[in-house]
């Protein structure tokens, strides 16, 4: 299992959700010194910058993300621009814009430690703000380091001996562009279908009013469900198990002024991908969740992403492959303090405990 990600980062988180990305890797490659991946060294959170300029950034740090982790992944092509949707997002009331959002999976790295380090150092020369470093117990020593750039691109990599993982969340436009599909070319065009994001942007139903209780409950429950029908096994699954789960920020009627959960957790193999994504979206329309479609990517494991909206505004994308399957789930938002505070062994949270 993927750990719940614990930082304000984004997602996401993973990652969560916008539209997935199957990110890939490439050989290193050098950044100009001195400013990061942007067109921009600055940016207003007012919601002005063009679709293109967002877009554009929110590429450009993922791509020098990739070529500085020490790692591949496999999927991601920089110059592969279509099929991006987007989710809405805050400005100056609930969802008057619109931002990017990805989750990639990559190879893994022989040190985590290492690679946080580098990447930490690489960020801070280009100005990002490194929001820090959240090491998660296990063997294969992963840690999760967060920032954002200086045109407020929120990113997470995860790094560790098992995969690694790149979260990349645009900072928001209220654009109309922003609501189109992305095509083959940049600005935006709106016909487009698909695309490689893992989720499509479906509406967030949250009012922020629901109680963290209620709206961590319902995000493990939305987790134990996919585990349940994916047709394999995500060994370090455990419903039981409530502790230790953060909220990263997130906008309800204004720029994170709330919290929502989030998690990536890997499983096991399917023999054949297509007849468990078909058997999950019969199971989910069963229960009244919106399927916001298959995306299949390329390669011999056959992985497809599913994504979907619970009615209760959970986002979560299932990854059956013949290699090894993912469920990504984020949480609707809420405004309850309470969703500040790690979990503790008993729900509702009281803040008292950490892992």
């Amino acid at each position: 299992m993927t750990r719940p990600t614990r930082s304000a980062c984004h997602l996401l988180a993973l990652f969560a959700v916008a539209s997935a990305v199957a990110l890939a890797g490439c050989a290193p490659a050098a950044t100009q010194s001195g400013r990061g991946p942007m067109n921009t060294t600055t940016a207003p959170f007012d919601g002005t910058r063009s679709a293109k300029d967002v877009f554009t950034d929110f590429l450009n740090t993922i791509d020098d993300a990739v070529q500085n982790s020490g790692t591949t992944f496999p999927g991601w092509d920089r110059k592969r621009t279509a099929g991006y949707s987007t989710e809405s997002c805050a400005i100056k009331s609930k969802e008057d814009g619109h931002r990017y959002a990805v989750v990639g999976e990559g190879g893994p790295v022989s040190d985590p430690k290492a690679a946080v380090e580098s990447m930490k150092a690489h960020w801070q020369a280009l100005g990002y703000t490194v929001e820090g470093a959240v090491p998660w117990p296990g063997p294969a020593g992963a840690i999760d380091l967060s920032a954002t750039t200086p045109a407020g691109v929120r990113i997470v990599f995860g790094a560790s001996t098992n995969g690694s993982t790149i979260n990349v969340k645009s900072d928001c436009t209220r654009d109309p562009l922003a609501r189109e599909t992305t095509t083959e070319t940049v600005p935006l065009g709106g016909t487009g279908g698909g695309g490689p994001m893992s989720t499509t942007g479906a509406p967030n139903l949250s009012t922020g009013t629901r109680p963290a209780k209620d709206v961590f409950t319902d995000f493990l429950n939305t987790i134990d469900d996919a585990v349940q029908h994916s047709g394999t096994t995500f060994p370090r699954w455990n419903r039981q198990h409530v502790a230790g789960y953060n909220a990263p920020a997130c906008g309800v009627k204004a720029r994170e002024d709330g919290n929502q959960y989030y998690t990536n957790i890997e499983g096991g193999p399917v023999s054949d991908p297509k007849a468990a994504v078909e058997s999950m979206k019969a199971h989910w329309e069963a229960l009244g969740y919106t399927i916001e479609g298959a995306v299949p990517w390329p390669g011999e494991n056959q992985r497809i992403d599913l994504s979907a909206t619970s009615p209760l505004g959970t986002r979560v994308v299932f990854s059956p492959s013949k290699g090894k399957s993912g469920i990504n789930v984020k949480s609707d938002c809420t405004l309850d303090p309470l969703a500040k505070e790690t979990t503790t062994d008993t729900i509702p949270l009281d803040g008292n405990r950490h892992p």
